[in-house]
């Protein structure tokens, strides 16, 4: 049935008269079977019940839970990876942030543009109201991510400077249209990566 803690809950072994602590035999010898008012708390009794009538003397075994929470006795990180993380939907842009040949340092930065999630003024002005929220560049206007890479006039020019070689008929001041513009199809490979 899984990890007894998983299906019962801390209530449901107080119920059961069992401890967290207790092994599987432990819980066997004390085992006294009542009825519960919950159907599930019964089935833990009778499941217990029955593999306690079915035991044997050969040695436990480990088993890892596996992929499709099937038990195996062979541990792999990949499958104990994935059941310590939650799986998100894959967005249409990730192959234009994490690539093979990515800088993990730049992937993550563009990763927190993309999520609107960068330290810009706008954002710290939320976590601490005392802060400026001015832009350090140009001091004129709030600091967003649109603005410290496209209104801002030291940025916007430096952006269309170097941009405008690089994505041609696709330079953009838009994040959407540039997040489709490097998760798009590119004449070569060098050209990707540059985007």
């Amino acid at each position: 049935m899984g990890p007894l803690i998983d299906i019962a809950g801390d209530r449901g072994q107080i119920d059961l008269g069992i401890s967290k602590h207790k092994t599987v035999a432990e819980a066997w010898e004390g085992c006294r079977p009542r009825r519960h008012r919950s159907t599930h708390l019964n089935a833990i009794e009778t499941t217990l019940l029955q593999q306690r009538n079915r035991r044997t003397e050969e040695e436990d075994i480990v088993l890892w839970k596996g992929k499709n929470d099937v038990y195996k006795p062979t541990f792999l990180t990949k499958e104990t990876w994935n059941h310590t993380r939650s799986i998100s939907m894959e967005v249409f842009w990730y192959k234009g942030v994490w690539f093979v040949h990515s800088t993990p340092k730049y992937s993550f930065c563009v990763w927190l543009a993309v999520q609107n999630r960068l330290s810009t003024g706008d954002i710290m002005n939320q976590w601490n109201g005392g802060q400026s929220a001015t832009c350090v560049l140009c001091n004129n206007a709030l600091e967003t991510r649109d603005h410290l890479f496209f209104s801002c006039d030291f940025a916007s020019e430096i952006w269309s400077n170097l941009a405008t070689e690089i994505y041609g008929d696709r330079y953009s001041t838009s994040w959407q249209d540039l997040i489709q513009a490097i998760s798009g199809c590119w004449r070569t490979r060098l050209d990707g990566f540059f985007a």
